[in-house]
């Protein structure tokens, strides 16, 4: 989540530096490039952050045999077995 906030507050920095309009439009054009740099960086966490939440969502589907991101998709869980 920090991420994505990061990513959006940079991306309004971005706009302001460069088209002096949004949120941020005080920033100013002298520091573009550098918010241009951090945006990128936070950007690309946030799509590495997805594949692994993907890839960590396949290992606990095989691992515990059922379709977690069904579970996710309508809120509902297999209940446990009994041991």
């Amino acid at each position: 989540m920090l991420a994505l906030l990061m990513t959006v507050i940079t991306g309004f920095a971005v706009y302001g530096a460069d088209q002096a309009a949004g949120p941020l439009a005080f920033i100013g054009s002298d520091n573009e490039k550098m918010w241009e740099e951090v945006h990128e960086f936070f950007a690309n966490v946030t799509v590495v952050l997805v594949f692994a939440h993907i890839i960590g969502v396949a290992v606990e589907s095989f691992i515990h045999r059922e379709n977690l991101a069904k579970s996710m998709w309508h809120g509902f869980k297999k209940p446990e077995e009994e041991k």
